[in-house]
């Protein structure tokens, strides 16, 4: 396999795990990417020698990596900074396609190990964005912008992030020099109400961290939320972004990181007429696409 004439990955790995993707899911995505859309199938290794070369030879911004593993290796999450090769490539053009669970939450290792990173909030100093840890029972609200690229089918998402949609507000720390800035710079393609739940609540020992009487207090951030109590339920009075995508070449406003599907994938959510749709956010209007098979 030549890696410098691949422009479509898929990032699948045997030897390392995923979070919310399992190995069957993982494995669906990835053979029917590779046999239906002549996507390349890389491990770990592979991976960041591919993204290296990208890099070289100058084809980031033709090019596209979805990840059938929702845990980002090592290879490529080599620094929790943005000196990682993973953003390194962001920078060059190139695109980024997640699913599952919160990016960059924890790192894989090889023999299947995975350590969690959230404490060190790589997924702000890299990605520019916040999540919002919380459970949701509504369902995502799909923009016009997510149907320009091919978003059909509605989820319940479970993981949304601090970007308000009201105003199209990311919530990043105040800083002289914030890396990237994805305040101007983030698109969204669906959205929803986030709600905790008061059972859970007492049972997540995390949570008590984040927790402060009847507000949201976000580490990093620090950033308030006011929730208003619904039964069961407290529920913000906002909306915010479930899926969404930051620009880091403005260059290439195209490319940058996607993130869609904030929810456990199994197997029986992955029919063709779904993975379809995938390829299809994935590849909208990516340069120098190959025709399909």
């Amino acid at each position: 396999m030549r890696l410098e004439l691949i422009r479509k990955a898929v990032y699948f790995d045997e030897d390392y795990v995923g979070s919310w993707i399992g190995d069957n899911a993982g494995r669906r995505i990835a053979d029917y990417l590779n046999k239906k859309y002549n996507f390349s199938i890389l491990n770990a290794e592979d991976l960041r020698k591919w993204m290296l070369i990208a890099l070289q030879e100058y084809f980031a911004a033709e090019s596209v990596v979805v990840f059938a593993r929702d845990v980002a290796p090592s290879s490529v999450f080599d620094d929790e900074s943005p000196n990682c090769v993973l953003r390194r490539y962001l920078d060059s053009g190139g695109r980024i396609m997640w699913l599952g669970d919160i990016p960059l939450w924890k790192k894989g290792q090889p023999k299947r190990k995975a350590e969690e990173k959230w404490e060190l909030a790589p997924y702000l100093s890299i990605l520019g964005i916040q999540p919002l840890v919380s459970w949701c029972y509504n369902m995502v609200t799909i923009t016009d912008y997510g149907q320009s690229h091919g978003l059909i089918h509605a989820w319940y998402g479970n993981r949304p992030s601090l970007i308000c949609v009201k105003h199209q507000i990311v919530r990043t720390p105040k800083a002289k020099n914030p890396m990237p800035n994805a305040a101007t710079r983030v698109k969204i393609l669906a959205y929803s109400k986030a709600v905790f739940v008061k059972h859970l609540l007492k049972k997540e020992g995390r949570m008590a961290r984040w927790l402060r009487g009847s507000t949201i207090s976000i580490p990093v951030v620090g950033f308030g939320l006011s929730l208003k109590e619904r039964g069961s339920l407290y529920e913000w009075d906002k909306e915010f972004a479930n899926a969404w995508k930051v620009t880091f070449n403005d260059k290439y406003p195209n490319q940058g990181f996607i993130r869609i599907w904030d929810k456990v994938i199994h197997t029986y959510d992955l029919s063709d007429e779904i993975l379809d749709e995938l390829h299809s956010v994935a590849t909208w209007k990516l340069q120098n696409q190959e025709k399909k098979r």
